[in-house]
């Protein structure tokens, strides 16, 4: 009988390694998280008067003193205010973008679109029609050298399945919870699908100047239908209804009509103790 030749060996290997390659899965394309997401769980009706999900709850920062007590001052004299029918206006109810990492706190929607050919992957949030760019594939510039932002400036790679995000010169006057930083603050984020398919954005914020260590918590968002349509929201910024003393002068009548479907859906009652 005879034997093959070296070469149609080689040949054969060859043919059956590529098969090999066409039928297992490529898991050098990383997931698709293009869509519209909603926090999951969803928050109770906004005069409900039940409690949020613990989900949300993003902990106590580890700040150091004497930030750690001032911020305590700050929460106590929110929730008297509150208690008093007089809420502090936050950034949002004076008609502020969000910034990082409020942004992806999502009390409305937020849609992510993921175009490899940009090299960008674009979260785009209904709340006063925010844009983040996050630049896929580049290193982190010098903190010196951005030009501070809302939403800084983000960079990402792929890792795996894992979006790795890290995000720099995010102006010190935003302040996620109250939250003062310095110029230096960095936020990394690691973006996935869980096995349920739910999207997780663990969160790390590091800055040493203010924190004992880094302050980490995550969100989690559930995609919605393609027919999920996302509402145009313009925040007003009614100065008109800040208080001298800063106090939000609720309730007031808004014209339920114009605003975003969600903030509809969450409404009880005819009046909105809304700030914008």
């Amino acid at each position: 009988m005879k034997r093959p030749s070296c070469h149609l060996i080689i040949l054969q290997s060859a043919i059956a390694l590529a098969a090999c390659a066409l039928s297992a899965p490529s898991f050098a394309d990383p997931p698709n998280i293009s869509g519209v997401w909603n926090r999951y769980p969803p928050l109770p009706g906004t005069f409900s008067g039940q409690p949020d999900p613990p989900e949300w709850d993003t902990g106590e920062p580890p700040l150091k003193e004497p930030y750690k007590t001032q911020w305590k001052q700050l929460q106590e004299k929110r929730a008297a205010a509150e208690a008093a029918g007089h809420p502090l206006p936050d950034d949002s109810a004076l008609c502020k973008p969000d910034g990082t990492p409020m942004v992806m706190w999502a009390h409305y929607a937020l849609q992510i679109l993921q175009n490899p050919d940009l090299k960008q992957i674009t979260v785009l949030s209904e709340f006063m029609a925010q844009t983040r760019r996050i630049y896929l594939d580049e290193d982190l510039p010098p903190v010196d050298s951005i030009d501070p932002g809302y939403l800084g400036y983000s960079v990402a790679r792929w890792n795996g399945n894992i979006l790795e995000v890290i995000t720099a010169g995010i102006r010190e006057d935003v302040r996620f919870m109250d939250i003062p930083h310095s110029k230096n603050m960095i936020v990394k984020e690691q973006l996935f699908l869980d096995e349920k398919n739910f999207l997780v954005d663990k969160v790390s914020i590091e800055d040493p100047q203010y924190l004992t260590r880094p302050y980490e918590f995550k969100f989690m968002y559930k995609k919605e239908l393609i027919s999920y349509k996302i509402s145009e929201f313009v925040c007003d910024n009614q100065r008109s209804i800040i208080l001298p003393d800063a106090a939000s002068a609720w309730p007031w009548k808004l014209d339920k009509a114009l605003l975003p479907k969600e903030m509809r859906r969450l409404m009880i009652g005819d009046d909105l103790e809304m700030a914008c």
